[in-house]
């Protein structure tokens, strides 16, 4: 099964069986929203990658992006 498909199921779930608002769900799950768009954008920048290495763009490309990735986490922790 597809993890669109078992997210899905799992909002569907808790809205439904807890009754609760689809408004005031997301207040108390700011972090499944969040991990979320932030998959959304680490594909589109992965796709991105790989398409600039394969026009012969940036030879180096994941290197470099591996590097963003761990500077981005690195401001992450501090800022937590």
């Amino acid at each position: 099964m597809e993890n669109f498909v078992v997210f899905n199921f799992r909002i569907f779930y808790i809205v439904t069986l807890l009754y609760v608002d689809r408004v005031d769900w997301m207040m108390v799950y700011q972090g499944m929203i969040c991990l979320a768009g932030n998959q959304v954008w680490w594909t589109w920048e992965c796709e991105d990658t790989f398409n600039k290495m394969k026009r012969g763009k940036n030879k180096s490309g994941m290197k470099d992006f591996a590097k963003k990735q761990h500077r981005q986490i690195d401001e992450l922790v501090v800022k937590v």
